[in-house]
């Protein structure tokens, strides 16, 4: 694997690539590959913005968190903050079109934290990939979505951005429509980066999650042994670490809900006593959960 580069300012992200303009909104960004002269032909790297890819006519090796996904057609990728994400471009045909989408959380009106924006739009994902292949009407649909925000961005202003933020939901809310996690067009190379996106999906969709493995084994119709083995081989982590990230997520925001109890906390996550919830949190954040966020 290609040693990470990790963008902490998003902007050095934007000089990487090469040739395209710097970041002048700080919470959001976006470019149109073809009105530039982009010099880089290759990344690998993370941040902590989320990030949505329109390409067309790109030939090219892609991968998320170190999963391939065939480039050959046109595709829509999503990437979560901290995602590692690879791409090496080999060559691009005559009409090729491309397009990239930068925003972190404060910029989606109503998401006062991380863990809804992953809950309520599948196509994030802390470990495993998301790359769609797009039919033609799809293609047309999610491209005049794309020239729709391209033609705004083109003039930052308060008003501009208040239109840009109304068609990203449009976009995230007809991405979460057309792109069936059942259907063929999501993306994979092989069955365990499959199975490990079912069971990140189901981690996150299942209420009280604090659950054993086999309990998601079970939702997944394949043994324990099966499952760790695909996640690790996937993401080359333990499938109670996905469960811990996604528990300690949910933790932080429903204790930013002033009306719950840290005990009604724990109940809704599942653990079976306060004190466990207590000490499995302090072990994750070195503090309580009532003092967390204070």
């Amino acid at each position: 694997m290609k040693e990470v580069k990790y963008y902490t300012d998003i902007n050095n992200y934007i000089k990487a690539i090469g040739g395209i303009p710097l970041m002048v909104y700080k919470d959001f960004y976006f470019v149109k590959f073809e009105d530039h002269e982009v010099t880089s032909t290759g990344l690998c790297y993370k941040h902590d913005y989320f990030e949505i890819t329109l390409a067309t006519g790109y030939k090219a090796t892609f991968s998320i968190n170190e999963q391939i996904i065939d480039t050959q057609n046109s595709h829509l990728f999503f990437a979560a903050p901290g995602n590692i994400i690879t791409i090496d471009i080999e060559e691009l045909e005559e009409d090729s079109c491309g397009y990239l989408i930068l925003f972190n959380q404060s910029f989606l009106s109503g998401f006062n934290d991380i863990y809804n924006i992953y809950k309520n739009f599948p196509y994030f994902n802390f470990f495993s990939s998301s790359g769609y292949t797009l039919d033609i009407q799809q293609i047309k649909l999610f491209g005049d979505l794309f020239e729709k925000i391209y033609s705004e961005y083109d003039i930052i202003s308060n008003q501009n951005i208040d239109i840009i933020k109304s068609y990203i939901m449009v976009l995230l809310h007809t991405a979460k429509k057309e792109l069936s996690l059942d259907s063929t067009v999501n993306v994979f190379q092989n069955r365990y980066d499959k199975i490990t996106y079912d069971f990140e999906r189901i981690v996150i969709d299942t209420t009280k999650k604090y659950r054993t493995i086999d309990y998601y084994s079970e939702k997944l119709h394949i043994s324990s042994i099966y499952l760790k083995e695909c996640v690790k081989k996937s993401t080359g982590k333990t499938p109670k670490n996905i469960i811990n990230e996604y528990v300690l997520l949910e933790a932080k925001s429903l204790l930013q809900q002033s009306t719950l109890q840290i005990d009604n906390v724990a109940y809704q996550l599942g653990f079976s006593d306060l004190s466990n919830f207590i000490k499995f949190f302090k072990r994750h954040t070195q503090k309580t959960p009532k003092s967390y966020f204070s």
